[in-house]
């Protein structure tokens, strides 16, 4: 089964307080992960084993790359178009039984056209398009429009009270409409002006009607009749704001994906619904991605791309406070430049792929031939940096010896060579510019001795 999903994707700070429900500077529990309705039926429909598209909009902060990072790694395809404006955060205040108090979102969607073109190759293949209300009335008129044509089943997502009214700017075919009570209240007392049924909201809608009622379970009505839906076993809930955005995944999987039909694809839903209560997030993702997401990203903004090294910067940093510890602990430290031997005869030669592979190589003999706690880093084209705190003169020197050794022998094939120049710390250079200058010199002074050595 393939899906597109059309919608909110956006950081979640969800605050729980301690104790009572008032939120005016209270204890208690804050989550920081990524939710929005539409991302959070991506990652359940994914989870559930679908393929999933999502299509959304934000700007191009690193909050934006988080959310972008956390979706792909629960296998969501991001279709992203990026505009300026602000990020896409929804924060709310959670009360003691997992109901929302109160929140403030910043929602970039809502102010989305999407590309014609981008639509239809989207829907050439899909099996249903789902859309929540956070996209505006005059699009989600649209994209039904263009789902209809295409003979796509279309799904939509009402998000709250006030947005479910910009179902009623449909003019094209829904094959179902998901909301929960509060929703439903809201529009049978703003467009029905309250006394009606839930088949009389599915005639107005002029589609099935799904309505979620918390701890009575749910519904599923259509012009003629309501079919109830059991209230799943839950024990202790942390969260009810994603529960029907899973259960709302779920019910599509099942009724697209398995054929059931709506009402048994609901049964099935809440299921998946009573899971996510239980989760401090709103949807079935791994709990804890988003710091691991930070995390990776700022090992790889520290991380040279081509040899996974240090950045030049990144060791700079690192490599000035091991030599200021050094300095003040009076405990010795050395420093090692390594140059490849006549690089850019190897890329002349043989061309920048494999002068890239060479670097590589090079890199990995660095990795093999120092201790985890020695700092090593690329610092520019084909010259590496190796900071070894602790290490005396001597030692500095069998380090950068076991170096060249290990790469001229994994290189013999294509003849290529380092050399080293080695410095350390001393009375007359206590700064990691000071050592790095004179550490430069003794390179200088290997290349015009024949090369392929190490000068100390």
């Amino acid at each position: 089964m393939k899906a597109v999903v059309v919608g909110s994707a956006h950081l979640d700070v969800l605050a729980t307080v301690t104790g009572d429900d008032l939120a005016l500077d209270k204890i208690g529990q804050v989550a920081i992960d990524v939710g929005g309705t539409g991302a959070n039926i991506a990652v359940n429909l994914r989870e559930r084993g679908a393929k999933v598209t999502m299509l959304t909009v934000m700007n191009d902060s690193p909050f934006s790359r988080i959310v972008c990072e956390f979706m792909g790694s629960h296998g969501v395809e991001m279709a992203v178009s990026t505009l300026d404006g602000p990020d896409a955060v929804f924060s709310a205040h959670v009360g003691k039984d997992g109901e929302m108090m109160s929140a403030i979102s910043s929602m970039p969607v809502g102010g989305a056209s999407f590309e014609t073109d981008t639509i239809y190759t989207l829907l050439t293949d899909a099996d249903c398009l789902v859309l929540d209300c956070n996209i505006s009335a005059a699009e989600l008129d649209r994209l039904v429009g263009f789902a209809n044509d295409m003979l796509v089943p279309v799904f939509v997502a009402a998000v709250s009270e006030e947005k479910s009214l910009r179902i009623k700017e449909v003019g094209g075919k829904i094959d179902g409409v998901f909301m929960n009570r509060k929703e439903a209240a809201y529009y049978r007392a703003h467009h029905l002006h309250g006394a009606s049924s839930y088949e009389d909201m599915a005639r107005d809608l002029h589609a099935p009607l799904i309505v979620t009622l918390g701890p009575d379970g749910a519904v599923v009505a259509d012009p003629e009749r309501t079919f109830s839906i059991p209230p799943p076993s839950v024990k202790g809930i942390a969260n009810l704001l994603g529960a029907g955005d899973a259960f709302m995944a779920a019910t599509i999987y099942h009724h697209i994906g398995e054929h059931l039909s709506l009402h048994e694809a609901a049964s099935a839903g809440a299921r998946l619904a009573a899971k996510v209560m239980q989760l401090a997030n709103c949807n079935t993702g791994k709990a804890g991605a988003v710091t691991e997401i930070m995390e990776s990203l700022e090992y790889r903004a520290s991380r040279d791309a081509l040899t996974g090294l240090l950045t030049r910067g990144q060791a700079e940093r690192d490599a000035r406070t091991a030599i200021e510890a050094s300095a003040i602990g009076n405990r010795p430290a050395a420093v090692i430049i390594i140059d490849i031997d006549h690089f850019k005869k190897i890329n002349d030669q043989f061309g920048h792929d494999v002068g890239d592979m060479v670097i590589r190589m090079v890199s990995d003999a660095i990795r093999s031939g120092i201790r985890d706690t020695d700092i090593a880093a690329r610092w520019g084209g084909e010259e590496f940096v190796v900071i070894l705190p602790g290490a005396t003169a001597d030692a500095a020197v069998v380090v950068a010896e076991r170096i060249r050794g290990l790469v001229e022998n994994a290189l013999k094939e294509k003849r290529v060579t380092v050399s080293a120049g080695v410095a350390v710390l001393a009375n007359e250079m206590t700064e990691l510019d000071d050592m790095l200058k004179r550490a430069d010199e003794m390179l200088y002074a290997a290349k015009n001795s024949g090369r392929n050595r190490v000068v100390a």
